[in-house]
């Protein structure tokens, strides 16, 4: 045995002072009498019962003195010689995912598949607990009946792995820890916490792994079951639940109007009734009545013209208690106009340009201008600025630092990573990158090609990428930079009747929509809980504003930049989260999309799962050493108390 505070001993000492009162006798005062005699026969019988008296009082010190002894061995945290027991390593994983935060009924499981109508009128006054208090509630179990001799460790899982604490023996540090335990919103990711179990347990003679969890969808189960070191503990039985899987939004420019796609999963065992609610930045813009069978799901499709663009929310109207999958948020873009300018040696040059451009009128500025390279090149430094710069069959001496462009049959800029080549005479394409988006509905190979410029790319993609070759060279080249993108045709599109193909509006409109990809799309449309959000293009600011709303209050947050990114990763709560980066103002959302979150069916073999955690609690005599020597040092003083109280041991 040993001792983790030996110092206790010292307390010893006290049994010297207990032994000291029991010694000291108190001393007879004289007193006169008017008659001896009759005190003769109390001093006989005071006489005969002394022996009995010290017994008693013999005994009432030993009392004394084992209580104690009690005491003293309690406060010394005595130890058994654990290498003769089975010290078990118990990992304790407790599931603090999205469907933790499911409300459960006041009524047990079974109650509540024999009453399913009641339960599908399931009122919030009787949703008492959700299903991770109780998880927390087992957890405390566990921690309560937890063998002396076993270590124990607490770890949070999610999509990540969080530990509360490491192996300890000490019950008030795992009940300390287990109160920095918090829900979530995110997935749960089974297999990734039991290869941690796993690996913290590496060298552990008797590793156990618990699982606090609803289950999963059964993933736990599948994960499981054929680890014999697992124990798995269920919590929860709520089955009904609608979810929505997909919330997302497009703007067609072609027709003026905004695609939005909604989709809807009745995960339960009985048919959903329900309303699904779409608002715009807070105000309702359509309501619909739906119903959907067990199992099913719905896809709806909604068409509006949303010009200011803004914050869609969905909402379902349902009243089962899981509040996380039923609201979802998409960000809808603004228009945006952009200014381009056409620079050609002579005017005549740019009425092709001026057909193809008002087929796009939805995305010209009225800015928008076509200059000969005189007039360009008189123009103010500002004035030249522009969304996207055309220079057909002549170069400006200044290009402008901002924007992108699109170079027609001119000199090959210096800063490009490219050198010019022998004229091509007659280019015939030889192949063409068809997943490129500059290249989207194009067939080079019945088009017909005017006298090119030869060229050859010096840098690999992304920097210079050939879009389009012939057997001579390339004759379409992309060029990207830190701050723009370049595109370069090493023909003049406007010659051999090319403008009035149809593939020439398309290529300027696939042209432009490359440039758009860089400039709008800036964040990824949605994330999930807790993903770290990051920006897709580079930034030129030294900070980024985020605006965002937590626990229904408004956040700011200044984010510093370095080399051109950020990273943002309070994302916990679902919602609309705002950026502002470089002048501008980016949207993006979070979502809790993922079904199996969303399906709150208990797996089966519960009942073995709960035998499962009552074989895991310690038996009478696995606790603490400590706990007994305080057990008996109580029995006895209760001993003394009655003993004394019924004159035995006065």
């Amino acid at each position: 045995m040993n001792f983790a505070n030996p110092l206790a001993f010292a307390a010893f000492a006290i049994a010297a002072a207990v032994i000291a009162l029991y010694i000291l006798k108190v001393r007879r005062r004289p007193q006169v009498v008017p008659y001896l005699q009759l005190w003769t026969s109390l001093v006989a019988e005071t006489r005969a019962r002394s022996l009995f008296q010290r017994l008693r009082r013999l005994l009432s010190l030993l009392l004394q003195l084992l209580i104690l002894a009690g005491l003293v061995f309690a406060l010394s945290r005595p130890g058994l010689d654990l290498a003769n027991l089975k010290e078990e390593s118990l990992v304790v994983m407790l599931d603090v995912s999205a469907s933790m935060n499911c409300l459960e009924s006041n009524r047990s499981g079974q109650e509540a598949d024999e009453k399913s109508e009641e339960a599908n009128q399931t009122t919030e006054g009787e949703l008492k607990q959700s299903r991770f208090d109780l998880m927390m509630a087992a957890a405390k179990k566990l921690i309560d009946g937890r063998s002396f001799e076993d270590e124990m460790m607490l770890v949070a899982i999610s999509d990540r792995v969080e530990v509360l604490t490491p192996f300890v023996r000490n019950n008030l540090q795992l009940r300390q820890a287990l109160q920095t335990a918090t829900p979530t919103f995110r997935a749960c990711r089974p297999d990734q916490a039991l290869a941690f179990a796993e690996e913290v347990t590496r060298g552990k003679e008797h590793p156990i792994f618990l699982v606090i969890s609803d289950g999963d969808s059964g993933r736990w189960q599948e994960v499981l079951d054929e680890d014999p070191r697992a124990r798995f503990i269920t919590v929860g039985h709520e089955t009904e639940n609608l979810g929505i899987l997909r919330f997302s939004s497009r703007k067609n420019r072609s027709l003026g109007s905004d695609h939005i796609l909604a989709k809807v999963q009745n995960f339960g065992n009985r048919p959903q009734a329900f309303q699904m609610e779409l608002a715009l930045n807070g105000v309702t813009q359509k309501v619909l009545d739906r119903e959907l069978p067990p199992g099913e799901s719905l896809t709806e499709r909604f068409q509006l013209h949303l010009p200011d663009g803004g914050t869609l929310r969905l909402r379902l109207n349902t009243p089962d208690g899981f509040a996380a999958d039923n609201e979802a948020y998409a960000i809808v873009y603004p228009e945006r106009l952009r200014r381009i300018v056409l620079v050609t040696p002579n005017s005549p040059e740019a009425e092709p340009f001026k057909i193809a451009f008002s087929s796009m009128a939805e995305l010209l500025d009225e800015r928008s201008a076509v200059f000969t390279i005189q007039e360009y090149e008189a123009l103010e430094a500002p004035d030249r600025v522009a969304d996207v710069t055309l220079c057909l069959n002549a170069l400006p001496k200044a290009l402008p630092q901002q924007g992108n462009l699109i170079l027609m049959n001119t000199p090959l800029p210096e800063e490009l990573p490219a050198t010019e080549a022998d004229d091509i005479g007659k280019p015939e394409i030889w192949d063409w990158d068809r997943e490129h988006i500059v290249n989207r509905y194009m067939n080079y190979k019945d088009l017909p090609i005017p006298r090119a410029k030869g060229i050859r790319l010096e840098a690999s993609p992304p920097r210079a990428q050939a879009l389009v070759e012939s057997y001579d060279g390339p004759l379409l080249a992309a060029f990207e930079e830190d701050m723009r993108k370049i595109l370069y045709l090493a023909f003049d599109p406007t010659a051999r009747f090319f403008p009035f193909r149809l593939a020439f509006p398309i290529l300027l409109r696939n042209a432009i929509a490359w440039f758009e990809a860089e400039e709008d799309l800036m964040l990824e449309a949605s994330h999930a809980p807790g993903a770290s959000i990051r920006p897709l293009g580079k930034v030129r600011a030294q900070e980024v504003m985020v605006r965002y709303f937590r626990d229904g209050q408004a956040q700011e947050e200044l984010l510093p930049v370095r080399d051109g990114q950020f990273v943002f990763s309070q994302t916990e709560t679902p919602g609309a989260y705002l950026f502002q980066i470089d002048g501008r103002d980016h949207a993006t959302s979070v979502n809790l999309f993922h079904t199996r979150e969303s399906d709150l069916r208990p797996p089966t073999g519960q009942e073995q799962q709960e035998s499962d955690f009552r074989f895991l609690q310690a038996g009478f005599f696995h606790r603490e050493p400590w706990i007994y020597f305080a057990a008996f040092a109580l029995l006895l003083w209760v001993l003394e108390w009655l003993l004394f109280h019924r004159r035995i041991t006065e």
